[in-house]
C-alpha cells in the first residue's frame, strides 16, 4: 500500500487522496525504520512534501499543520536510526515550529515528545530525553492510554539501564509491566524482557536472567525479528559465561552478525566482552589476535571520537597483553554511557 501511495503521488488529485496518501507514508516510515532505514527516510520524505503542500494549502485549519508535523517528527526519527542527526535535528526542530502552530493535541504533542527523546538520547543529551518521556507519559497518563503509557516507559527503563541507573531503571520496568499488553504491544514487551533481563545480569541474578533471555528469545524467533534475536544471543552469552559457561563461539557469532548489519558499535562491546573472557582464563594469545581484529572496528565512523580514544587504548593494552579487568570494567562502563551521551570525556 505504501510503495503504491508513493507511485501514487503526482496523480493524487483531490484533498482527502492526499491525506489519505500522507497518513500511509508516515505509517510506512514508523514501519521501515528499523529494517529499511533509508526507505524510511525515503516514506518519511514524501510525506512531509504531501503534509507542507496541504498545509500551505490551508493555513488557517490547525489539523492540516498538526498533519504537517508529525510528517517533520517521523522524517526526524528515520533520519536519527539513518544516523542522519545533523538532518534529525533540523527537521525536529521544524517539527517542533509546526507543532506550536498547530490544534495543540495533547496526544500528537505527546507523540512528538517520544521521538524527540530517541534523538535526544541518541545525541548525547539522556538527561533531555528522560524529561521528554516523561512530558509523554504524563500525557498518556492522563488520557488513560495504558499501551503508550507502557511504551514510554519501556523506553525510559532502557535508557536508564544504558546509563548505569539500574535501580530507576528497574522501576520504570515494574511501572511499564504493569500497564503493557502482550497482545497489543508485543515488541515493548520483549523489549522490557530484554532489559530487565540486562539489569538483574547486572546486579548478579544471573540464573533470573538467563530464564527471561530464553522466554524472550522463543519470542523473538517466531517474530523473526534477526537483530533483537542477536541482541538477546548476546546478553545470553554474557549470562552463560557469569555462571562458569563457554560463550566464546556465541560471543563471536554475535560480533560477525552486528558487523554484517553495519552495527559497528555492538561489535566493539562484543570484542569487549570476548577480551573479558580471555583475561579470566589468561588467555593472552588470544588477546593479542582479538587485538588485530578489532583494528578495522576502530576506523568506523559510527564511534565518536572519545569512545574510539578508549578503544585504541583497549586495542594497544591488549596487544601488549597487559588487559586487566579493571581496565576492561572501565571502559565498557565508559562504552555503554557515552553510546547515549557524546559529551563525555574518555580518562585513561
Amino acid at each position: 500500500m505504501a510503495l503504491a501511495a508513493e507511485s501514487a503521488l503526482p496523480t493524487a488529485q483531490s484533498r482527502d487522496e492526499r491525506t489519505a496518501d500522507c497518513e500511509e507514508l508516515i505509517v510506512a516510515s514508523l514501519e521501515r525504520v528499523f529494517d529499511d532505514p533509508g526507505g524510511a527516510v525515503r516514506a518519511g520524505t514524501a510525506a512531509v512534501h504531501l503534509a507542507s503542500g496541504l498545509a500551505a494549502e490551508a493555513a488557517d485549519d490547525p489539523l492540516a499543520v498538526d498533519l504537517h508535523a508529525r510528517a517533520l517528527a517521523h522524517l526526524a526519527n528515520a533520519e536519527r536510526v539513518a544516523a542522519d542527526y545533523e538532518a534529525a535535528e533540523s527537521t525536529m526542530r521544524r517539527a517542533g515550529e509546526r507543532l506550536a502552530a498547530g490544534s495543540g493535541e495533547p496526544r500528537l504533542r505527546a507523540r512528538v515528545a517520544e521521538l524527540r527523546a530517541s534523538l535526544e538520547r541518541d545525541t548525547g543529551h539522556p538527561e533531555h530525553a528522560v524529561r521528554s518521556l516523561r512530558r509523554a507519559g504524563d500525557v498518556y497518563r492522563q488520557l488513560g492510554d495504558r499501551p503508550s503509557l507502557g511504551r514510554v516507559l519501556v523506553q525510559e527503563g532502557v535508557l536508564l539501564a544504558h546509563v548505569g541507573d539500574t535501580s530507576k531503571s528497574l522501576e520504570a520496568l515494574r511501572q511499564a509491566f504493569e500497564v503493557l499488553q502482550p497482545k497489543e504491544d508485543p515488541r515493548s514487551v520483549l523489549a522490557a524482557t530484554q532489559c530487565l533481563a540486562y539489569c538483574l545480569h547486572k546486579i548478579g541474578y544471573d540464573i533470573a536472567a538467563a530464564q527471561l533471555v530464553r522466554e524472550a528469545a522463543a519470542v523473538v524467533e517466531r517474530r523473526g525479528d534477526r537483530v533483537m534475536r542477536l541482541r538477546l544471543d548476546w546478553l545470553g552469552a554474557r549470562i552463560g559465561i557469569a555462571l562458569g559457561h563457554d560463550g566464546e563461539s556465541e560471543l563471536r557469532r554475535v560480533r560477525d552478525g552486528f558487523l554484517e548489519r553495519g552495527l559497528v558499535y555492538d561489535a566493539a562491546l562484543v570484542c569487549l566482552d570476548l577480551a573479558t573472557d580471555y583475561v579470566r582464563r589468561q588467555r593472552l594469545p588470544d588477546l593479542r589476535h582479538l587485538a588485530q581484529e578489532m583494528f578495522p572496528i576502530f576506523t568506523s565512523r559510527e564511534i565518536h571520537r572519545e569512545a574510539l580514544a578508549a578503544l585504541i587504548l583497549l586495542r594497544d593494552t591488549l596487544s601488549s597483553g597487559r588487559a586487566d579487568l579493571s581496565l576492561l570494567d572501565e571502559l565498557r562502563s565508559f562504552l555503554e554511557r557515552s553510546r547515549y551521551d557524546r559529551r563525555l570525556r574518555f580518562r585513561s
